[in-house]
């Protein structure tokens, strides 16, 4: 004799109910579509993204480029030795230019091609914070696995790891100049010296290579960089569960506007919202003005008019879905590349909660 019970939810008094197949070869077989989730309990968290001085406060003017070592600007101005190794690379093109007349043209590149620069000096990584550049990408099809690839060499041998550039940009931004700079620690270098800077094409799968102008590329110079970095990242040997992400900024802007960042005109360089893990950077995203950050689900945006408007945005993380774990060094980046000081406020917190054991 079959039994019958009912199994309801405490909180929300949903019951669950057997699943009977819609294909005819599993229809004779229904049942309970069951999980099993763990019980999630912790301390409070609710913190604010700090500078490397403890400061949470980024209406800051970031918009300096730092001391430049340049590497290639398109021979508007003599710099390192190009050799396209591999591929239809061109190193003078006029079709496009950050500045000056000139940009590496990569629009016709293909998988495996490479394209080097020789500074004819062994340069020491410690004089140096990061690698710079603009990209102005004209095609970056979403099939297959697409990237271009940067890494630092000596001696025509790879002296760390390759990184990929669509980590530190956005690839959805085309036919415009975006800043990248990539730190130096990212490459991991296995010796403190290199010479020269690789950049090397990925294409596989359905679709053609990523196609692309760089422009301005260059090295920052150790403590130099105009960008400022905000971080939140938990101790070694705790786990922090993230599920809101705010901001909030005062400006004398009265309205929301599309084509405005809190407040203040458009940014020309970005700012941007990374996910880290283990000293390399997972996800980059780019925002100019508010469009750019409506446009991803999971935003609110919100203002409070006046004299001085208070302007908030929310970005809600489904449950466990945002996860930082000390032990493997995962952090949430905020960078600013502009001129912010336009703002009278402007931070950024996060809320969740720090794991503990039961």
């Amino acid at each position: 004799m079959a039994g019958r019970f009912r199994l309801i939810g405490q909180s929300d008094g949903s019951e669950a109910r057997v699943y009977v197949p819609k294909d005819k070869a599993h229809a004779s077989k229904p049942g309970l579509v069951v999980y099993t989730h763990p019980l999630e309990v912790g301390d409070p968290l609710l913190i604010f993204f700090n500078d490397e001085n403890g400061s949470p406060d980024q209406n800051v003017n970031a918009s300096g480029a730092g001391t430049l070592l340049g590497i290639h600007n398109g021979g508007d101005v003599v710099q390192w030795t190009p050799t396209a190794n591999i591929g239809a690379w061109v190193f003078n093109s006029t079709d496009q230019a950050n500045t000056g007349t000139r940009s590496i043209d990569a629009t016709n590149t293909r998988n495996g091609d490479l394209a080097t620069f020789d500074s004819g000096l062994l340069l020491n990584i410690g004089d140096y914070s990061a690698v710079r550049g603009y990209i102005y990408i004209t095609s970056w099809p979403a099939s297959g696995n697409k990237q271009f690839e940067v890494g630092l060499s000596q001696g025509g041998a790879l002296a760390g790891s390759k990184v990929l550039l669509s980590s530190y940009i956005d690839t959805s931004v085309q036919d415009s100049w975006q800043l990248f700079e990539v730190p130096v620690v990212d490459f991991g270098l296995q010796n403190n010296t290199f010479d020269s800077l690789t950049i090397d094409v990925i294409d596989s799968g359905r679709g053609s290579a990523p196609s692309a102008y760089f422009d301005d590329l260059a090295l920052v110079s150790a403590g130099t960089s105009g960008v400022k970095r905000y971080i939140i990242e938990p101790p070694v040997g705790q786990d922090w569960v993230i599920n809101r992400v705010k901001w909030s900024a005062v400006s004398t802007s009265n309205a929301i506007k599309y084509n405005e960042f809190f407040g203040i005109p458009a940014l020309t360089n970005g700012y941007t919202f990374s996910f880290e893990s283990r000293g390399t950077v997972r996800q980059t995203f780019t925002s100019k003005d508010f469009y750019s950050i409506a446009q991803y689900p999971n935003t609110t945006l919100d203002i409070i008019s006046g004299t001085a408007s208070l302007f908030e945005v929310y970005f809600d993380i489904p449950q466990e879905q945002q996860v930082l774990r000390g032990d493997l060094n995962e952090r949430m980046v905020l960078t600013v590349r502009d001129d912010l000081s336009g703002m009278t406020r402007f931070r950024a917190s996060a809320q969740g909660f720090a794991r503990k054991d039961i």
